[in-house]
């Protein structure tokens, strides 16, 4: 019995695995589909952008080094940025929450 629920459990991971490749294909071909400058993933994409060009002016965008980003500094200024967009977050939830009351 021990044996079959393995094999059950190993191919419900398996076909979890495919529905999960499917699906990551799907949206990767929907962003592939769209102008990267028509792309909006959040209503507060310029909002984020503003403050990441605030934090690293200078910072090349068209081709992307990853130690420029693992900086101790960078990673710093990452962090502070996250901060205030989960600050944000929170905020407007709680707005949220106070017009729904």
């Amino acid at each position: 019995m021990l044996l079959i629920h393995s094999v059950l459990q190993a191919t419900m991971e398996g076909l979890w695995a495919m529905k999960a490749m499917e699906h990551a294909e799907i949206y990767f071909n929907l962003l592939c589909a769209v102008d990267p400058k028509m792309l909006k993933l959040t209503p507060k994409d310029d909002l984020i952008y503003q403050e990441f060009r605030k934090e690293f002016p200078d910072f090349n965008i068209e081709k992307l080094n990853e130690e420029d980003l693992k900086s101790p500094s960078a990673k710093e200024a990452i962090t502070d940025i996250n901060n205030l967009m989960q600050s944000s977050a929170i905020r407007n939830v709680k707005d949220l929450r106070k017009s729904v009351d």
